[in-house]
């Protein structure tokens, strides 16, 4: 088994303390883009944080996310796309780095696998503690 990389180790820290201090004063007015496979959002800031070197596709971030957990994350019905305050932190993460966020769908059971079989990035994805 391959433990996890430096790099990926460090992001899913920023990923804990950025999700420790989010608040969200109206999550009626969280908008997203996604689509039903991935979703690509702009980044518009110069990086502040210097990306991992070895991200699944240059240029964008890939997190990992169960969107069946509103309001951390989900699908809108309206528009097919994904919000919640997770996806705003992913967003947020992305521009930081200059980096384009990509939220890839994937079940809670295969989320942690997905991540060490590198499908993915990082996690950003409500999850329960199980055996």
């Amino acid at each position: 088994m391959k433990l996890a990389s430096p790099g990926r180790l460090a992001l899913s820290a920023t990923l804990a303390l950025s999700l420790g201090a989010c608040s969200l004063p109206n999550p009626g007015a969280v908008k997203a883009t996604a689509s039903k496979s991935a979703l690509a959002i702009a980044s518009p800031t110069l990086p502040s944080i210097t990306p991992p070197a070895n991200l699944v596709r240059p240029g964008t971030i890939t997190f990992l996310s169960d969107t069946t957990y509103p309001p951390q994350e989900s699908i809108d019905p309206a528009s097919q796309k994904a919000v919640g305050f997770d996806i705003d932190v992913a967003q947020a993460i992305a521009n930081k780095m200059g980096l384009t966020a990509t939220i890839q769908k994937t079940d809670s059971p295969q989320i942690v696998g997905a991540l060490l079989a590198k499908k993915g990035d990082a996690i950003i994805s409500a999850l329960q503690i199980t055996p």
